[in-house]
Protein backbone atom coordinates (compact mmCIF):
# COMPACT_ATOMS: atom_id res chain seq x y z
CA UNK A 1 0.00 0.00 0.00
CA UNK A 2 1.37 3.12 -0.94
CA UNK A 3 0.48 6.05 1.63
CA UNK A 4 0.47 9.53 -0.17
CA UNK A 5 1.06 12.93 1.08
CA UNK A 6 0.19 15.86 -1.00
CA UNK A 7 2.41 19.07 -0.47
CA UNK A 8 -0.39 22.02 -1.12
CA UNK A 9 -3.86 22.31 -0.61
CA UNK A 10 -5.00 24.52 -3.44
CA UNK A 11 -7.14 23.89 -6.28
CA UNK A 12 -4.32 21.62 -7.87
CA UNK A 13 -4.06 19.70 -4.79
CA UNK A 14 -7.53 19.18 -4.78
CA UNK A 15 -7.72 17.79 -8.31
CA UNK A 16 -4.39 15.45 -7.41
CA UNK A 17 -6.65 14.18 -4.55
CA UNK A 18 -9.48 13.16 -7.01
CA UNK A 19 -6.75 11.64 -9.22
CA UNK A 20 -5.24 9.49 -6.28
CA UNK A 21 -9.11 8.64 -5.49
CA UNK A 22 -9.61 7.61 -8.89
CA UNK A 23 -6.22 5.32 -8.39
CA UNK A 24 -7.86 3.49 -5.29
CA UNK A 25 -11.52 2.97 -7.03
CA UNK A 26 -9.76 1.48 -10.04
CA UNK A 27 -7.79 -1.33 -7.67
CA UNK A 28 -4.24 0.70 -7.13
CA UNK A 29 -2.97 -0.19 -3.48
CA UNK A 30 -2.69 3.63 -2.91
CA UNK A 31 -4.15 5.66 0.51
CA UNK A 32 -4.15 9.37 0.42
CA UNK A 33 -3.22 10.28 3.56
CA UNK A 34 -3.33 14.35 3.75
CA UNK A 35 -1.87 17.74 2.87
CA UNK A 36 1.06 19.03 3.77
CA UNK A 37 0.70 22.95 4.04
CA UNK A 38 2.87 25.78 5.61
CA UNK A 39 0.10 26.26 8.93
CA UNK A 40 -0.09 29.94 7.47
CA UNK A 41 -1.99 29.17 4.83
CA UNK A 42 -4.51 26.34 6.73
CA UNK A 43 -4.26 24.90 10.16
CA UNK A 44 -3.01 21.12 10.79
CA UNK A 45 -6.98 19.14 11.35
CA UNK A 46 -8.57 21.76 8.44
CA UNK A 47 -10.76 19.23 6.35
CA UNK A 48 -10.31 19.35 2.79
CA UNK A 49 -12.41 17.04 0.29
CA UNK A 50 -12.48 14.77 2.93
CA UNK A 51 -8.64 14.59 3.49
CA UNK A 52 -6.95 16.27 6.84
CA UNK A 53 -4.22 19.29 6.73
CA UNK A 54 -1.66 17.02 8.30
CA UNK A 55 0.96 19.86 9.39
CA UNK A 56 3.90 21.88 7.94
CA UNK A 57 7.53 20.72 6.98
CA UNK A 58 7.94 19.94 10.80
CA UNK A 59 5.60 16.95 10.08
CA UNK A 60 6.87 16.07 7.30
CA UNK A 61 10.45 15.28 8.89
CA UNK A 62 9.09 13.75 11.30
CA UNK A 63 7.04 11.21 9.45
CA UNK A 64 9.16 11.20 5.87
CA UNK A 65 9.68 7.44 6.27
CA UNK A 66 6.32 6.26 6.65
CA UNK A 67 5.04 8.23 3.38
CA UNK A 68 5.60 9.04 -0.32
CA UNK A 69 4.99 12.77 -1.53
CA UNK A 70 3.82 14.41 -4.43
CA UNK A 71 3.82 18.52 -5.31
CA UNK A 72 0.34 19.64 -6.17
CA UNK A 73 1.60 23.24 -7.07
CA UNK A 74 0.78 24.63 -10.21
CA UNK A 75 4.23 27.28 -10.61
CA UNK A 76 7.16 25.56 -11.52
CA UNK A 77 10.04 27.51 -9.62
CA UNK A 78 7.45 27.51 -6.34
CA UNK A 79 6.99 23.77 -6.82
CA UNK A 80 11.00 23.31 -6.95
CA UNK A 81 11.60 24.94 -3.68
CA UNK A 82 8.76 22.96 -2.03
CA UNK A 83 10.60 19.47 -3.57
CA UNK A 84 14.05 20.49 -2.43
CA UNK A 85 12.70 21.42 0.90
CA UNK A 86 10.79 18.15 0.77
CA UNK A 87 14.19 15.69 -0.38
CA UNK A 88 16.01 17.55 2.54
CA UNK A 89 13.85 16.02 4.80
CA UNK A 90 14.29 12.38 2.93
CA UNK A 91 11.44 12.46 1.66
CA UNK A 92 10.82 10.22 -1.31
CA UNK A 93 8.36 10.98 -4.40
CA UNK A 94 5.59 8.84 -6.23
CA UNK A 95 3.59 9.04 -9.49
CA UNK A 96 0.02 10.10 -9.82
CA UNK A 97 -1.22 8.69 -13.12
CA UNK A 98 -5.25 9.27 -13.42
CA UNK A 99 -6.67 5.93 -14.35
CA UNK A 100 -8.30 7.93 -17.73
CA UNK A 101 -5.10 8.91 -19.04
CA UNK A 102 -3.58 7.19 -21.67
CA UNK A 103 -0.51 6.53 -21.65
CA UNK A 104 1.56 4.53 -24.39
CA UNK A 105 3.70 1.66 -22.85
CA UNK A 106 6.92 3.56 -24.70
CA UNK A 107 6.41 6.43 -21.83
CA UNK A 108 8.95 6.91 -19.79
CA UNK A 109 9.09 9.20 -16.32
CA UNK A 110 10.74 9.55 -13.56
CA UNK A 111 9.38 10.20 -9.94
CA UNK A 112 7.01 13.09 -8.59
CA UNK A 113 4.93 13.51 -11.88
CA UNK A 114 0.95 13.80 -11.93
CA UNK A 115 -1.01 13.19 -15.31
CA UNK A 116 -4.89 14.12 -14.59
CA UNK A 117 -7.68 12.69 -16.18
CA UNK A 118 -8.02 12.94 -20.05
CA UNK A 119 -4.62 13.25 -20.62
CA UNK A 120 -3.14 11.71 -23.92
CA UNK A 121 0.87 10.57 -23.68
CA UNK A 122 2.31 8.88 -27.14
CA UNK A 123 4.96 6.61 -27.73
CA UNK A 124 8.70 7.60 -26.84
CA UNK A 125 7.45 10.51 -24.60
CA UNK A 126 10.29 11.08 -22.03
CA UNK A 127 9.09 12.62 -18.57
CA UNK A 128 11.67 13.87 -16.73
CA UNK A 129 10.55 14.62 -12.41
CA UNK A 130 8.46 16.88 -10.91
CA UNK A 131 6.14 17.37 -14.21
CA UNK A 132 2.37 18.25 -14.04
CA UNK A 133 0.26 17.39 -17.47
CA UNK A 134 -3.07 18.32 -16.96
CA UNK A 135 -6.49 17.42 -17.88
CA UNK A 136 -7.29 16.72 -21.86
CA UNK A 137 -3.41 17.26 -22.32
CA UNK A 138 -2.25 15.84 -25.73
CA UNK A 139 1.22 15.08 -25.59
CA UNK A 140 2.64 13.13 -28.72
CA UNK A 141 5.13 10.91 -29.86
CA UNK A 142 8.75 11.63 -29.07
CA UNK A 143 8.31 14.66 -26.87
CA UNK A 144 10.56 15.59 -23.86
CA UNK A 145 9.10 16.78 -20.83
CA UNK A 146 11.99 18.11 -18.79
CA UNK A 147 11.86 18.37 -14.65
CA UNK A 148 8.83 21.01 -13.06
CA UNK A 149 7.84 21.69 -16.30
CA UNK A 150 3.77 22.67 -16.23
CA UNK A 151 1.66 21.69 -18.96
CA UNK A 152 -1.70 23.33 -18.36
CA UNK A 153 -5.50 22.19 -19.31
CA UNK A 154 -6.04 21.25 -22.72
CA UNK A 155 -2.33 21.86 -24.88
CA UNK A 156 -1.38 20.29 -27.59
CA UNK A 157 1.75 19.58 -27.86
CA UNK A 158 2.94 18.38 -31.17
CA UNK A 159 6.02 15.38 -32.15
CA UNK A 160 9.47 16.09 -31.26
CA UNK A 161 9.08 19.00 -29.19
CA UNK A 162 10.69 19.60 -25.93
CA UNK A 163 9.82 21.33 -22.91
CA UNK A 164 12.47 22.39 -20.86
CA UNK A 165 13.06 22.99 -17.12
CA UNK A 166 10.66 24.59 -15.57
CA UNK A 167 8.66 25.57 -18.39
CA UNK A 168 4.98 26.61 -17.84
CA UNK A 169 2.82 25.70 -20.66
CA UNK A 170 -0.75 27.98 -20.58
CA UNK A 171 -3.93 26.52 -20.80
CA UNK A 172 -5.17 25.55 -24.82
CA UNK A 173 -2.05 26.42 -26.15
CA UNK A 174 -0.40 24.26 -29.07
CA UNK A 175 3.46 23.95 -29.89
CA UNK A 176 3.85 22.75 -33.37
CA UNK A 177 6.51 20.00 -34.02
CA UNK A 178 10.03 19.90 -33.73
CA UNK A 179 10.12 22.85 -31.31
CA UNK A 180 11.90 23.88 -28.28
CA UNK A 181 10.25 25.25 -25.28
CA UNK A 182 12.67 27.05 -23.47
CA UNK A 183 14.04 26.63 -19.34
CA UNK A 184 11.78 28.61 -16.93
CA UNK A 185 10.02 29.97 -20.35
CA UNK A 186 6.14 30.76 -20.06
CA UNK A 187 4.14 30.20 -22.87
CA UNK A 188 0.62 32.16 -22.76
CA UNK A 189 -3.00 30.93 -22.84
CA UNK A 190 -4.35 29.80 -26.66
CA UNK A 191 -0.48 30.85 -28.01
CA UNK A 192 -0.17 28.91 -31.18
CA UNK A 193 4.08 28.40 -30.99
CA UNK A 194 5.39 28.43 -34.57
CA UNK A 195 8.92 28.82 -33.64
CA UNK A 196 11.11 27.99 -30.85
CA UNK A 197 10.70 30.00 -27.15
CA UNK A 198 14.06 31.37 -25.97
CA UNK A 199 15.13 30.58 -22.13
CA UNK A 200 13.61 32.50 -19.77
CA UNK A 201 10.71 34.03 -22.32
CA UNK A 202 6.98 34.62 -22.16
CA UNK A 203 5.49 34.50 -25.20
CA UNK A 204 1.80 35.39 -25.89
CA UNK A 205 -0.43 35.27 -29.32
CA UNK A 206 -1.35 33.75 -32.24
CA UNK A 207 1.49 33.22 -33.66
CA UNK A 208 3.22 33.33 -30.34
CA UNK A 209 5.81 36.29 -29.89
CA UNK A 210 8.00 37.36 -26.99
CA UNK A 211 6.60 40.13 -24.79
CA UNK A 212 9.26 39.44 -21.63
CA UNK A 213 12.82 38.11 -20.80
CA UNK A 214 13.28 36.91 -17.74
CA UNK A 215 16.92 38.38 -16.84
CA UNK A 216 16.78 35.95 -13.44
CA UNK A 217 16.37 32.16 -13.44
CA UNK A 218 16.38 28.86 -10.98
CA UNK A 219 19.22 25.97 -11.21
Amino acid sequence: MRRVVIIGAGALAREVLDALNACAAAGDPVEMVGFVVDPQYSAAGTIINGRPVLGGFDWLSRHAREVEAVCAVGQPDVRRQLILAAQAAGVAFTNVIHPSAITSPWVTMGQGNMVLAGAALSCQVQMGHHVLVNFQVTVAHDVVLEDFVTVSPGVRLCGHVRVCRGAFVGAGATVIEKLTVGKWSLVGAGSAVVRNVPEGATVLGVPATAVHIRQEMPD
